[in-house]
Parts: C-alpha cells; sequence; structure tokens
C-alpha cells in the first residue's frame, strides 16, 4: 500500500512546523508566522516566529513559545491571541538546551533555572542539570517529554535519545543515523532501519520514515547532496509495515520529510519543489517551494 493510494489531500500552502494536540490540529510556517490549521483549514493566524521552539496543549488551544535570543517563556491562547508571560532566564553563551513543556502544560523542565511571573501559576519546575555544569560531554542538548506527560527524557552531547522505547543514534557521532526499537524492561533491542534521514514517532506507537535508496548521486565537496530515491514507510508498533512509498528525485522534489500525528490517525509527507505561480518560496531569495500531502491512516488501523 501507497501513501497516495490511501485517502490524502494537498498540505496547504506554507512549511510545515508541527502537530498542535491530539485533535489534529497542526500549525504551517506561512511568511515567517504560524499558522494554526484544523480539519486543513486555517483556523487562527499566531503572531509568533516560527523560528522559536514551541509546544501545544494536549486540545490544540495554547501553545508556549520560547523565545530562545532574549530567554522569554510566554503562553498564547491560539484562538484569541491573547498572551501571558510565563519566565525568563539567562540566555547562555554557549548553546544549552530550550527549557522543555510537559504535553499538559503544567510542568516545564529546564537545566536552566527559570525566574517565574505570576501569570506561571502553578507552574510545576524541574531543574534536570545545575545550570554551572561545563563538562562538555555531559550538556544537556535537548529535553523531551513522553506524549502522557509522566515520563522525562534528557538527551546528552554524543549520547542516545530515549523516546517512548525508540533509540535514534545521532548521525553527527555514529556515522549514517539507524532506528532501534527496544524492550526498555530487558533492554533487547532489533535494529528497524539504517540511512534515516526523517524520523517520526506519533500515536498508536505508528512509526515514520524516510530514507535513501541504492547508490548516492554525485557528490559535493565529499558531502551526498542527494540520492535518485527515497522510501518513505509507516510502520506498526509492532514493526510491521503499514504503508510503503518510493519517492523519486528526478520528479523535481527533494528534502523530504515525514510526520505522524499525536493520534497515529493522520501523517504529513513533507518535500522541496521548484517555485510556481501556485508555490511561492518560503523567502524571496529561497530557490524552493515546500510542498506536501496530509495522509488519512485510519482506514489502516481499524
Amino acid at each position: 500500500m501507497t501513501l497516495e493510494a490511501l485517502p490524502h489531500v494537498p498540505l496547504p500552502q506554507g512549511s510545515f512546523k508541527t502537530w498542535c494536540g491530539r485533535k489534529d490540529r497542526f500549525l504551517l510556517d506561512v511568511n515567517g508566522q504560524l499558522e494554526a490549521y484544523a480539519a486543513g483549514v486555517t483556523s487562527a493566524t499566531i503572531a509568533v516566529s516560527s523560528e522559536w521552539p514551541m509546544r501545544c496543549s494536549n486540545d490544540g488551544q495554547q501553545l508556549v513559545y520560547v523565545d530562545t535570543r532574549l530567554g522569554y517563556v510566554t503562553k498564547v491562547d491560539i484562538g484569541s491571541g491573547a498572551t501571558r508571560f510565563l519566565a525568563s532566564y539567562d540566555v547562555p553563551q554557549i548553546g544549552s538546551a530550550e527549557p522543555s513543556f510537559s504535553a499538559d502544560l503544567q510542568s516545564v523542565a529546564t537545566n536552566r533555572p527559570l525566574r517565574l511571573t505570576a501569570d506561571a501559576g502553578n507552574l510545576k519546575t524541574i531543574l534536570v542539570r545545575d545550570s554551572s555544569a561545563v563538562d562538555a560531554l555531559n550538556v544537556v542538548d535537548h529535553i523531551k517529554w513522553s506524549d502522557d506527560s509522566s515520563k522525562l527524557f534528557a538527551v546528552y552531547s554524543g549520547a542516545i535519545e530515549v523516546l517512548d522505547a525508540f533509540l535514534k543514534f545521532d548521525s553527527d557521532e555514529l556515522g549514517p543515523d539507524l532506528i532501534i526499537k527496544c524492550s526498555i524492561a530487558s533492554w533487547k533491542c532489533d535494529r528497524l532501519r539504517s540511512r534515516i534521514d526523517s524520523v517520526s514517532l506519533g500515536g498508536r506507537g505508528i512509526l515514520g520514515t524516510i530514507g535513501p535508496l541504492g547508490k548516492p548521486g554525485i557528490p559535493y565537496n565529499d558531502v551526498v547532496v542527494t540520492y535518485p530515491r527515497y522510501a518513505a514507510e509507516l510502520r506498526y508498533p509492532s514493526s510491521k509495515l503499514l504503508a510503503r512509498q518510493v519517492l523519486l528525485t528526478a520528479s523535481g522534489r527533494d528534502t523530504f520529510g515525514i510526520s505522524v500525528s499525536p493520534t497515529g490517525t493522520k501523517a504529513i509527507l513533507t518535500w522541496d519543489a521548484k517555485p510556481t505561480a501556485e508555490c511561492r518560496p518560503p523567502r524571496p531569495q529561497a530557490s524552493y517551494c515546500n510542498q506536501g500531502m496530509i495522509v488519512d491512516l485510519s482506514k489502516l488501523l481499524k
């Protein structure tokens, strides 16, 4: 079963940013600002830079974003646009993990102390690591929450990222990306796929991956620019194949990405293409435009 054989609609004009909550709402970057979409139709324009890290609430009605340049943390009501300034922190001179909110927006984990405002209310703060740590091998790069807000994962430089029993090895340290599924109780691991460019773990344990096929294209300065073919795959939690699509760069598409929704009933496949009258570049100087499609997986999950 290919992705195009499943019910699908084109992704609206813009660059996909993230799913927003558990009701299949999502956010697009449109000319540097965020637009919220529900059922494929725009529901709100949010006056927030698309460059900042953000997290939506479970119901998709609110989001929290972190201005990493100023060290400000703000909550936004998506429908009304009303904002509340929650906290601030000292921006480090070198890279550091941004404060990370749980899916219910009731807790925030950080490796730098936060100065909470009165609008933060009963927000629970978890200090993952002393901010004075200087050991380069133990600096926290990312902080992740499980979807049910019950577990917290700290990701260290050169280490393994643990997300709901899936391990993703960092290509910068260990060569091509690869995905391994593990039983946390026994730490018995099975290698699922190597040479991964994009990976997404969605609701119901549905795993989406994109990786190159065959031999690489012509390298530039010893770095591979693109491959002739890529495979987009969706798998059940058992690792059984749900759907697979071979993507050809000869069609004028490249830089493929995939993201499975928090409900597991939809997936968004994205790619870059040459600009046309219908598909404009995300920036005036860009030589590409963003395209994609929203695939309905509910037929395969009954």
